[in-house]
């Protein structure tokens, strides 16, 4: 287990588990997908805001999730 921000995640670390806290959730899964990227939120009058998403296979379904790119995550390669 290795624990590094999501901004260092790569396409070679997909198929990995990852376990990381989003906005104070607990989220878990297989990396399936990241992408980096500038986000703009006009209503909320934030711009150029970097992000990582991150699409995650847990039992049954995938779901994607977004945060910033200095948060930390545990990743595990089988």
């Amino acid at each position: 287990m290795t624990r590094r921000a999501l901004s260092s995640l790569t396409r070679t670390d997909i198929g990995a588990h990852l376990t990381v806290t989003i906005h104070g959730t607990p989220v878990e899964g297989t990396l399936r997908a990241v992408t980096h990227g500038i986000f703009n939120d006009p209503h909320q009058a934030r711009y150029n805001v970097p992000l990582v998403g991150i699409t995650l296979y847990q039992p049954g379904a995938h779901a994607t999730y977004w945060a910033s790119p200095d948060t930390t995550a545990e990743l595990t390669h089988d």
